[in-house]
């Protein structure tokens, strides 16, 4: 594999996973606003009772789109959630490629491309941590 398919694979690998962590951001949002409630969600006082009721009551009172701090729907917390994808991503799908090719690993074998999967995510581990 020539150094610029092994370029081409890292940029491709972080920059899908940024997009799909920007398109679901909002459930991150969610899942974080119901978690982080000081009530449980099945206490009548809770101010959100489901993920649905949450994503609305949000969405309405918010906004989707809102540029605010810690506000809105889809933006809190997106761009360090897209960074930690494109770094930590770029090397976990990336280099899957050129390590197979490296173990010379046959397209019929599972074992070697769950060895080269778990090659590859944890030198991503390992190159973007903490991110």
């Amino acid at each position: 594999m020539s150094k610029d398919n092994v370029v081409l694979e890292l940029a491709a690998g972080g920059t899908a996973n940024a997009i799909a962590s920007f398109l679901l951001n909002p459930c991150d949002v969610v899942k974080l606003r119901v978690q982080s409630q000081p009530l449980p969600p099945s206490d009548p006082k809770a101010m959100y009772k489901s993920t649905f009721s949450a994503a609305s009551k949000i969405a309405s009172e918010e906004g989707v789109f809102v540029l605010r701090a810690n506000q809105g729907l889809w933006f809190p917390g997106v761009v360090p959630s897209m960074l930690r994808e494109f770094s930590y991503s770029s090397f976990r799908f990336g280099l899957y490629a050129p390590v197979k090719a490296l173990l010379k690993v046959d397209e019929r074998s599972l074992q070697g491309k769950i060895l080269s999967g778990a090659t590859s995510g944890s030198i991503g581990s390992f190159l973007a941590v903490p991110t």
